[in-house]
């Protein structure tokens, strides 16, 4: 399929859409993960409806995926050069190479990882088809080491280590500050907070206790 291209006015950069994951699509996979599913305590079915509402578990922790947002130097990937950087904002990555940038999506929660290319700039840009990052879009689990993290496939194995190490120089296909660490804010870490445990009395729905339902 022939991909479209735009230009953003703050990047400056060219995007070529394909089909494969989106932001969207990453969410509806990672809402799955995140919902607690639920199922009520005995007689608790019956409630009054002039009841007061239970009370909530309220927020949950803030989850270890927001030590991710960073500007981090790419080691051991695979087909990637030194110096290569990636950036982890939310939503969205800039993965810089030497023939210039490539954005996608990604989400996290507790351990899981997932990411899809979407568009690229500068000389990245070939024709009508994205430059490929392989090893990225076959991330499922990271994993914190010293100062930076590891990234790895569903087999377990290690696909990239993440250090704090530089960033790449200015392009004229992309803004400035894509160059530098995005600054994480408040609705940042809401983004990245764990569901709140279930109350007291309600167990987590199964494979099992859900089948045939």
């Amino acid at each position: 399929m022939a991909g479209l291209g735009m230009s953003g006015p703050r990047s400056g950069f060219t995007v070529r859409r394909r089909l494969g994951l989106s932001v969207a699509g990453l969410t509806a996979v990672l809402a799955l993960v995140l919902t607690a599913c639920a199922q009520s305590p005995s007689g608790q079915g019956d409630r009054n409806p002039d009841s007061p509402p239970l009370a909530g578990p309220g927020p949950g922790a803030e989850s270890s995926a927001v030590g991710l947002v960073n500007l981090w130097r790419v080691s051991g990937a695979e087909g990637e050069e030194p110096d290569t950087w990636l950036r982890l904002d939310v939503p969205d990555f800039q993965l810089w190479r030497g023939c210039g940038m490539i954005q996608g999506s990604w989400q996290a929660t507790e351990g899981l990882f997932l990411a899809s290319t979407y568009g690229a700039s500068g000389e990245c840009v070939t024709g009508a088809t994205l430059p490929r990052v392989a090893w990225l879009e076959s991330v499922t689990g990271y994993r914190a080491a010293g100062d930076g993290w590891t990234l790895s496939d569903s087999n377990g194995a290690v696909v990239a280590t993440l250090t704090l190490d530089g960033g790449p120089d200015p392009i004229q296909t992309a803004a400035e500050f894509y160059t530098e660490p995005p600054v994480i804010t408040d609705k940042i870490r809401e983004e990245f907070r764990q569901p709140a445990p279930l109350p007291r009395g309600f167990t987590p729905a199964t494979p099992e206790n859900l089948a045939g339902r």
